[in-house]
């Protein structure tokens, strides 16, 4: 009987990659967030070539596009959100870190909690010193789905890239679907999911001009959930998960007022309830049996339940020798005490220090206004930054050709840029096929596209897995 979500840690066995399947998914990294950075720009998209964006909703301070993309396979639908936000690349950067079991659980509780499990399967190039957001690995991920559809899940290549354009520094967070030979698609019927398919998606994080602490957040969705969907429902899952990115500004301040509780006002210095007999905040009276009383961990002052709310945060963060020792109490609320340094201990990184903490709306305004210039001071780039050329830019998938496959790594003799193969006619390697066949399969991407000797597929490639092409023996031309 197989183990109910979530799974136990490293439930999946996945073989050791090699040296060439590893530059091989790097390199497909690589490109891949270039690819996603390159569609999320709006203006001037007649002349790109790559995504036609019309205006689908207005969600709050987001604008959500719809696109036509040329290049993706039939069933994939393109969706783009673009919003402000008031936060640093550091700080969004921190938010998508999630490279351990430790950090994964915390990701799921605060900013996907949608995610029903997430395994990390390969690491492929971890964060250093020198290059703190960098990243790349494979991570499998179970998604819950609404209503009464079955829940999904994905097998990833995610890539964590800081980038240059236009003068502009940025930071995305790219995905797209590949298949491993360790976890097929039949491996999770046990636990009732669907495999979906993800072309390309990712999250990018622009620093807005003359605007210091400003980001501008773009995401990109394009994907398939595959089983037997109606294109409408999976139009409203992607537009849901569009509205969700506005709740990155509520983690962000979240993230910033964990780093503020150190400086909280101790429970003895908390102002005396009874003493209070109007909000602090709207200045109302306080009615008996009508209005209840709060404090705001922050200053300390007594708030309505209208002028103060709960905010979820990691008081871990600022753990220092002298801090509030936090406990979860009824209904999940935090109680903080003020602690002496030789009975604070910090909790254990097994642990969540997560809690509900209540705030004033003043207290829970000001971390934006003082931590908005965090890296304004000191702004340098990290060592390793992905430059994104202005003219890539207007570049078609064909016309770039950034690409290289697998066969190419294996025989070392092709060039670093290869030109991708045009439909309906005879690629590089020789390989023909008819307009009809590729169009009505996921041979429609323009990247070239070859098995894996070991069974690696990238799944934007091609589908379904019986009509791979087979990969010559290089010892053999």
């Amino acid at each position: 009987m197989a183990p109910s979500l979530p799974l136990p840690k490293n439930y999946f066995t996945c073989p050791p990659l090699n040296v060439m399947e590893t530059e091989y998914l790097m390199d497909t990294a690589r490109s891949n967030s270039i690819d996603v950075i390159a569609r999320t720009t709006v203006a001037d998209n007649d002349k790109s070539g790559l995504i036609k964006w019309t205006l689908d909703c207005h969600d709050g301070e987001q604008t959500i596009y719809r696109g036509d993309d040329w290049d993706a396979p039939q069933g994939v639908q393109s969706f783009l959100g673009v919003f402000e936000l008031k936060a640093t690349l550091d700080e969004v950067a921190g938010l998508y870190a999630c490279h351990t079991d430790d950090t994964m659980a915390e990701f799921r509780r605060s900013v996907a909690k949608n995610v029903l499990d997430m395994q990390q399967l390969y690491v492929l190039s971890a964060p250093s010193d020198d290059n703190p957001r960098h990243f790349v690995g494979i991570k499998w991920a179970a998604v819950a789905s609404p209503g009464m559809v079955r829940h999904r899940d994905w097998v990833l290549l995610e890539s964590h890239h800081d980038f240059e354009w236009e003068g502009r520094r940025g930071w995305a967070r790219t995905t797209k679907s590949i298949d491993l030979p360790c976890i097929p698609s039949s491996s999770t019927d046990d636990w009732n999911l669907v495999r979906g398919f993800q072309l390309r998606s990712g999250f990018v994080f622009l620093e807005a001009p003359h605007k210091p602490g400003t980001l501008h957040a773009m995401q990109l969705h394009q994907f398939d959930l595959l089983g037997k969907l109606p294109s409408w429902i999976v139009a409203l899952g992607i537009k849901k998960r569009c509205r969700a990115f506005l709740n990155l500004a509520k983690y962000v301040r979240e993230l910033r007022l964990g780093k503020t509780v150190a400086a909280f006002v101790p429970a003895h210095e908390w102002a005396v309830k009874d003493l209070r007999s109007h909000c602090r905040g709207c200045r109302k009276r306080f009615l008996p049996l009508v209005h209840v009383k709060s404090h705001c961990r922050a200053c300390g002052e007594v708030f309505c339940q209208h002028c103060s709310k709960h905010w979820s945060v990691n008081l871990a963060l600022s753990y220092a020798g002298t801090c509030e020792e936090t406990t979860t109490g009824s209904g999940g609320v935090a109680s903080c005490h003020r602690t002496s340094n030789q009975h604070s201990h910090p909790p254990h990184s097994h642990q969540s220090a997560r809690g509900l903490v209540r705030l004033c709306m003043t207290c829970s305004i000001t971390p934006n206004t003082l931590l908005s210039d965090i890296e304004v001071a000191t702004r340098t780039s990290p060592t390793s930054t992905l430059v994104v050329p202005t003219a890539q830019m207007g570049l078609s998938k064909r016309e770039q050709g950034h690409n290289r496959t697998m066969k190419e790594y294996m025989s070392g003799d092709a060039p670093r840029h290869t030109q991708s193969m045009h439909r309906g006619s005879s690629n590089q390697y020789g390989f023909h096929r008819s307009p009809s066949t590729t169009t009505s399969s996921y041979h429609s991407s323009s990247e070239a596209f070859f098995g894996h000797p070991n069974g690696l597929v990238d799944t934007n490639q091609q589908r379904p897995r019986n009509d791979l092409i087979p990969l010559a023996d290089p010892n053999d031309e």
